[in-house]
């Protein structure tokens, strides 16, 4: 759960995003020095040619600067293992021209420096240092080379080399680990797609805990507080699933970190806030898993369009509230939601929930996308019947799940199933800054 709404934060608006490559694979080597905060890493970056003109490639790592402490500095760059000086490395991004005949190819970068954000460090209390991507929304770029946009899915797979004593947890399944002397490796995995935004490392002195083996492995991992604390996320989990469909990750990690947010939903890798630890943290879990299967499998194509992910968790998350707390507390829930979306309203009375286009993500996580988007949920049910509106909530889950959606891609399957011209009511709750009305 993201909530930055009014806090400033350093945003780069380089998206690149290209139709004539479709990459494949990311894979990185990261190594990490308990006495520094300079990162070392391998970046080896799989891409398919779609054309078949010369294109540049265009990818997202911030430079090192003189003068600055912070940023990436290349100290490699091969095409396909062979060295080469032809690409041009600037501000947030790397040029790369490809030529015709690239087909496949691979990219392979070495780089090393301080990252500025994107890869949290920092030392606890008892001086133990901990690490933690938080990438949201394009934050990756700071300590990955990538394509850092929701638009490229990729699988990934970190190769991480981490201080003795220290353990690593991150998307996919842990295909190796070993301990050294003086430092411990883990290899972690995906076989499935992902964007950036969600991709995640968490490496810290944890203490560990595994609340099911079976059918998914669900685990907590904390470094100050009750390892127990998110046992509450294996029954959540098969909420979901009898809901909605079967989980669509490997495993599902639930990690106490040093992320800004509230919460971040890293595909099946979520990171709770440091101080989740210290109070009942159920809706929040139940939000970020709400996630797993809307905004990280089903992703929204640009961030203007985040009510598909926020909206739609917010409203999963108040349906679980309903069913295991019951009619009062799910009424209860949606009328201090109600009262948020008025409350942005008379304070930005021409902000739409889906505008055509959005400077800041960040801007993004208002009121609008989160209750606003589960309150038209909430009315979309009750236009179409519940019967129908959970069919097509779960077919529209299958059609779509590994890929970026849009809100006319959902209005076009919710009115093919329905068989209902449903413009108005998605007109009035998505593109017009007037108050709708509520009725629960």
């Amino acid at each position: 759960m993201k909530h930055l709404f009014f806090l400033p934060i350093l945003f780069i608006s380089h998206y690149f995003f290209s139709q004539s490559f479709d990459a494949q694979k990311y894979t990185y080597s990261v190594m990490l020095n308990e006495k520094s905060d300079e990162i070392r890493v391998y970046a080896n970056l799989d891409f398919k040619k779609l054309s078949k003109e010369k294109e540049f490639l265009k990818l997202n790592l911030v430079q090192q600067i003189p003068q600055s402490s912070t940023g990436m500095k290349i100290t490699e760059l091969q095409l396909n293992g062979i060295k080469t000086d032809n690409f041009r490395h600037y501000q947030d991004t790397i040029s790369i021209p490809i030529a015709a005949q690239h087909e496949k190819f691979s990219i392979g970068i070495k780089y090393k420096g301080k990252p500025k954000d994107g890869l949290i460090i920092s030392t606890l209390s008892n001086q133990n240092k901990t690490y933690f991507s938080d990438h949201w929304p394009n934050r990756a770029r700071y300590w990955l080379a990538s394509i850092d946009s929701p638009l490229d899915k990729v699988k990934v797979e970190f190769k991480v080399y981490a201080p003795k004593g220290y353990q690593v947890v991150s998307n996919g399944a842990l295909k190796q680990q070993q301990h050294f002397d003086k430092f411990s490796y883990f290899n972690w995995e995906t076989n499935y797609d992902i964007p950036t935004k969600v991709m995640a490392v968490g490496v810290a002195k944890f203490k560990s805990e595994i609340y099911q083996k079976r059918p998914i492995k669900v685990s907590g991992y904390t470094f100050d507080g009750d390892v127990h604390h998110y046992h509450k996320s294996t029954e959540i989990l098969k909420w979901f699933e009898n809901k909605i469909a079967s989980y669509p990750f490997q495993k599902l990690a639930n990690v106490q970190s040093k992320t800004r947010y509230g919460g971040m939903e890293n595909a099946g890798c979520i990171f709770y806030n440091e101080k989740s630890v210290l109070s009942n943290s159920e809706q929040l879990i139940a939000h970020e898993i709400a996630h797993q299967w809307f905004g990280n499998s089903v992703t929204e194509k640009s961030f203007t369009d985040l009510w598909l992910s926020e909206g739609f968790a917010t409203f999963l998350e108040n349906q679980y509230l309903k069913d295991t707390k019951g009619i009062v507390a799910y009424e209860k829930a949606m009328l201090e939601a109600q009262n948020s979306i008025i409350k942005f309203h008379y304070r930005f009375p021409k902000f739409i929930m889906v505008p055509s286009k959005i400077e800041d993500p960040n801007l993004m996580l208002n009121p609008y996308s989160y209750q606003k988007g589960a309150w038209f949920l909430h009315t979309l049910q009750k236009e179409i019947g519940e019967d129908l509106f959970w069919k097509i909530i779960r077919e529209f889950y299958q059609e779509f799940k590994f890929k970026n959606v849009d809100s006319n891609d959902f209005k076009n399957f919710v009115e093919k199933e329905s068989k209902k011209d449903l413009t108005p009511l998605f007109e009035l709750w998505l593109y017009k800054s007037e108050l709708p009305p509520f009725n629960l």
